[in-house]
């Protein structure tokens, strides 16, 4: 009598839920799916790090373009500022090997007058030297600033001090 039921839904599902589980071809979609914005972050994010790393790059480029140009110029600061924002032309004899560099340049000159014992005692301006003793400085600043894909703001700005003689 028992033997023409029908067998009982959780028999039939038995086997259907065990292929089910067994089935992977849908997991790697899933996991790409779950993956893919981490994924995408990263790369955009090394990418916006590149570019703030290359833009900082060029404002070494020229804080050293610019302390080569003391060296050749001497305390002509109109000179300076040509060579350094020459973007290499000048410093490299028209072999430029970096595009249009366009950090900004700023130098300030100041004399640091010494005592008779070499002692530093003050610091005057370019119109103001008051003693026989000096050493001439250049305050050398280069500014630049980079916003990232996200919005953040970066300051990639580096000062220097050299001493002319």
């Amino acid at each position: 009598m028992h033997r023409n039921r029908p067998p009982a839904p959780r028999r039939r599902l038995g086997p259907l839920s065990v292929s089910f589980r067994s089935d992977r071809s849908g997991a790697a979609a899933i996991e790409l799916g779950i993956l893919l914005p981490f994924i995408t972050a990263a790369l955009i994010s090394m990418v916006d790090v590149g570019n703030a790393v290359y833009m900082k790059y060029d404002v070494e480029r020229k804080m050293r373009l610019a302390i080569e140009g003391i060296e050749r110029h001497g305390i002509d600061s109109d000179s300076v500022v040509a060579f350094a924002n020459a973007d290499g032309n000048a410093a490299f004899n028209g072999q430029n090997d970096v595009a249009t560099n366009p950090a900004t340049l700023s130098l300030s000159m100041s004399y640091l007058c010494r005592a008779d014992d070499l002692t530093a005692t003050s610091y005057d301006t370019i119109d103001d030297v008051q003693c026989l003793d000096y050493e001439t400085w250049y305050t050398i600043t280069v500014t630049r600033s980079y916003t990232g894909m996200f919005g953040k703001s970066f300051d990639l700005s580096t000062t220097a001090d050299v001493m002319v003689d």
